[in-house]
């Protein structure tokens, strides 16, 4: 799965919408910052890394803790380390429900 077919996913699921003021980071080869509707503030950085589709979803502390545990997900990349996780797509061993109802937990926790 592409970057761009990942945000779709999302966005479809969340009501999101896609807004990216940063500037291409060296040694990405793609990136989508997806923002919350009402807030506008970032809810979730999907991005490539060579091979790698590699997700950023904010989440409760305690899942936070949770799901580090798991193999393909880790600490947040260049976020805070206690309330966002990086999800390596392809690692993970999440379905589809699970992901999106943690992309619908990132977008709930950005409402303010």
């Amino acid at each position: 799965m592409t970057s761009e077919k990942m945000a779709e996913l999302i966005l479809n699921h969340t009501g999101g919408y896609e807004k990216n003021n940063f500037p291409q980071t060296k040694g990405m080869d793609a990136m989508q910052v997806l923002r919350n509707q009402h807030s506008d503030k970032i809810f979730a950085i999907i991005f490539e890394q060579g091979q790698q589709l590699l997700i950023n979803l904010k989440l409760t502390p305690e899942h936070v803790s949770e799901l580090r545990q798991e193999a393909g997900i880790y600490p947040g990349y260049h976020m805070s380390k206690k309330h966002w996780i990086t999800i390596n797509y392809d690692e993970a061993a999440l379905s589809e429900h699970e992901f999106l109802a943690m992309a619908s937990e990132s977008v709930q926790l950005t409402q303010k």
